[in-house]
């Protein structure tokens, strides 16, 4: 028994002695691995803001991993801005392991200061960026839990509302009256940030040659993270002579230069209405690109065997006007001219008794052709089209003889 009794005492020093050492080891090796296993935040992400407090998404990361298994918890984050404490946070998740590189909750920022949140607010709105403050104090748990408290300070940029940056996207005429043009506008709104917002009010001034010619309004338009698209079908009316001109304008292939004043009222802070203005300059709407007019000439009677008598002739000048619109449009007066080149020159002789010949030309001017629809305007419906002849009749031997060679011998007629 007495030999017994000291094999059990040796093997139980050996027990005692070599725990202590095995827990020594781990603790070693997995705080040489978590020593570089740099604890940072990547980003935040505003959510949410109230009058009193602010819910935002933070990114806390792992430089290098470690292979042990250990984590670390955060105790508490301060946030400063403008070198004023705005409240301390709390976290929905707190406690994080070093072996995984990237880690996203949310926090709920309590607020301490109104004052300085106010500030804070104001400059989310209007600035593209902002620059905060952080002390994160946090401690390792698990195989590591004997080292010191952490302190981690950071300096941390993330996106503001840069005043909700507004574009104009779609300006069409949908229809006309006597002294009122109807208008599908759409009005493009970036949210740069997560927080979901409620445009409470959006209105504008329409500007066109530096007077107000109508105005678009729309209420309760929620606007999510990133790009929305805001619709709104409006009338212009109040002043006739700049609608005509502004018709004429969207009808013709030039672009039309408006300024548009544009406000919206964001309710989204505890009833607290925060306005953002925006001017738009030298907004360009492009007119119309399809063609309105075509034109079709046919020659009537030309017939160069009159040249020794009486030479007589007629043209015809097709005129058909489009409407590519989606609304019905009256014509009351066209004007044009008749213009062509003839790049080779013509000729003619009659055998034994006279011939004629005349140097290649440009911008031949055959008649101008004008119609006066006023006391019966031709009338178009949306995507329809219509038609006038306009004729004309001529006896002038160079132009004869010129029409005669481009229509007839090198149909090549073009005007």
């Amino acid at each position: 028994m007495k030999k017994l009794y000291v094999i059990l005492i040796i093997i139980g020093s050996i027990i005692v002695v070599a725990t202590p050492t095995i827990f020594l080891s781990v603790y070693f090796i997995a705080k040489n691995q978590v020593s570089n296993a740099d604890v940072n935040i990547a980003g935040i992400e505003v959510k949410d803001i109230s009058d009193d407090s602010l819910i935002a998404d933070v990114n806390f990361t792992v430089g290098s991993p470690s292979e042990a298994e250990a984590t670390f918890k955060v105790l508490d984050i301060h946030v400063n801005y403008s070198s004023s404490l705005l409240g301390i946070c709390q976290l929905v998740t707190s406690e994080f392991s070093t072996q995984d590189t990237s880690h996203l909750t949310e926090f709920t920022l309590n607020i301490t200061n109104e004052v300085a949140f106010s500030g804070f607010v104001s400059d989310f709105i209007t600035l593209e960026t902002l620059e905060v403050d952080l002390g994160i104090t946090f401690e390792f748990t698990g195989a590591l839990a004997a080292l010191p408290i952490q302190h981690l300070t950071k300096t941390l940029n993330f996106s503001g509302l840069n005043s909700l940056p507004i574009e104009l996207r779609t300006f069409e005429l949908l229809d006309v009256s006597d002294d009122e043009l109807q208008l599908d506008v759409e009005v493009g709104m970036n949210n740069p940030s997560l927080l979901g917002l409620t445009v409470d009010s959006l209105y504008a001034d329409i500007y066109y040659q530096d007077t107000i010619i109508g105005n678009i309004s729309k209420t309760n338009v929620a606007i999510i993270n990133g790009f929305n698209i805001i619709e709104v079908e409006t009338w212009l009316g109040g002043n006739t002579p700049l609608l005509a001109d502004f018709i004429s304008e969207y009808l013709s292939p030039d672009n039309i230069t408006v300024d548009i004043n544009l406000t919206a009222t964001l309710e989204n802070f505890e009833g607290d209405g925060f306005i953002v203005n925006q001017l738009l300059t030298d907004v360009e709407v492009k007119g119309l690109e399809e063609d309105l007019v075509s034109i079709e000439v046919e020659m009537i009677n030309l017939n160069l065997s009159g040249l020794l008598g009486s030479l007589t002739y007629t043209i015809d000048t097709i005129v058909t006007i489009n409407n590519p619109t989606n609304f019905a449009i009256n014509i009351t007066a066209f004007d044009g001219l008749l213009v062509y080149d003839d790049d080779d020159g013509a000729s003619y002789v009659i055998p034994l008794v006279f011939g004629w010949d005349f140097d290649p030309e440009e911008n031949i001017t055959i008649t101008p052709v004008i119609f006066d629809w006023s006391s019966s305007p031709l009338e178009i419906a949306a995507s329809g089209s219509a038609e006038d002849t306009y004729s004309y009749v001529d006896s002038n031997i160079e132009q004869g003889i010129r029409l005669n060679d481009e229509y007839f011998v090198n149909n090549q007629f073009a005007c």
